[in-house]
């Protein structure tokens, strides 16, 4: 499979998958040179607990685009 099919099944996905999915292909990578902020660590797991929860107003990047009168080329 080519880094664009995975790129456009991963899209595919619902937001809460999409980002679990971002998450382990990121830990997959190791720590960054001096490591992730503090700072930085607690946004992403707020936002992922949100996620996870429910509690985030998520919208589909398609209305977002549809929106400004724009939309992703397949």
């Amino acid at each position: 499979m080519s880094r664009e099919e995975i790129l456009q099944a991963a899209l595919a996905l619902p937001a809460e998958e999409r980002a679990r999915l971002s998450v382990e292909l990121l830990e997959s990578i190791g720590p960054a040179e001096g490591g992730v902020s503090p700072a930085w660590l607690a946004e992403v797991e707020r936002r992922d607990a949100e996620l996870t929860s429910g509690t985030d107003d998520t919208v589909d990047a398609d209305e977002v685009l549809a929106e400004y009168g724009l939309r992703l080329d397949p």
